[in-house]
């Protein structure tokens, strides 16, 4: 059978009424079974061991059923988007180490609100270093999104220069399947804020679309987003290049 099969949803009112009726046919037969015990009633004896060998395998079955993760409705999808960027995702970031601060891992702090329709910032801290990522799922899609300084002053909107300078890590993430791209992020005067670049990084696993109930995609993901992240954060500070504080990384 398919791992990554999905269970037909059904209410919770009716997951509950069919275990209090299972419940019930068993109570049922185990009275039958004690009250006809001395009374010779075999025939009634037998048609209530069956009842209750029936009503326990439901049970079984309906156990199995509430507690597996492949009961995909809206919300439960979205309580599993969450724990993989909350929990999942930031336990492989901690796990990063910055060159620049002594190979320290630094501190992971995930925003409790969602920015955006499904993805949540990510504040990476190291002593004074500060940096953020923007981290989005979408059932099967993926979103990483990295702002950096505009070292050009506008020269280079096309975000050539920054491609260049963090060409092995942009390599690297497209060689692995993500789908990048650099947008530049005009000065506004009006907010008082600089010029940035966005680095977007995407990938879809096609493979295993039904990813979030599967734990072994979920920890390649994880993985893959903090190993993507070492090397951005590393590349770019070797190559002169700052995360943008004043852009926080979201959607356009």
């Amino acid at each position: 059978m398919n791992q990554d099969s999905t269970k037909l949803h059904a209410p919770a009112w009716v997951k509950l009424i069919s275990l209090l009726l299972l419940v019930a046919a068993f109570m049922l037969a185990a009275w039958v079974v004690v009250q006809y015990m001395d009374k010779n009633r075999h025939d009634w004896i037998l048609v209530a061991i069956s009842l209750a060998q029936i009503a326990l395998t439901g049970i079984v079955f309906l156990l199995i059923y509430f507690f597996s993760e492949r009961d995909h409705s809206t919300a439960s999808l979205r309580k599993m988007s969450d724990k993989f960027i909350s929990e999942e995702v930031k336990r492989s970031l901690e796990k990063i180490e910055l060159h620049f601060v002594n190979n320290q891992c630094p501190q992971i702090e995930v925003d409790k609100n969602w920015t955006g329709i499904f993805g949540k910032n990510i504040q990476i801290r190291c002593g004074d270093y500060l940096a953020y990522l923007w981290v989005g799922i979408n059932v099967n899609k993926i979103w990483c999104i990295y702002t950096f300084e505009d070292f050009t002053n506008g020269q280079d909107p096309s975000g050539d220069q920054l491609r260049n300078k963090l060409k092995a890590t942009l390599d690297g993430a497209e060689q692995t399947g993500y789908h990048v791209n650099i947008t530049y992020l005009c000065p506004s005067e009006q907010n008082q804020l600089k010029g940035a670049f966005s680095v977007w990084a995407t990938i879809a696993d096609k493979e295993h679309p039904h990813m979030l109930s599967n734990a072994h995609r979920r920890l390649f993901f994880a993985n893959d987003i903090a190993m993507m992240t070492h090397s951005m954060l590393n590349t770019a500070y070797r190559e002169h290049v700052f995360p943008s504080l004043e852009h926080r990384p979201k959607p356009l």
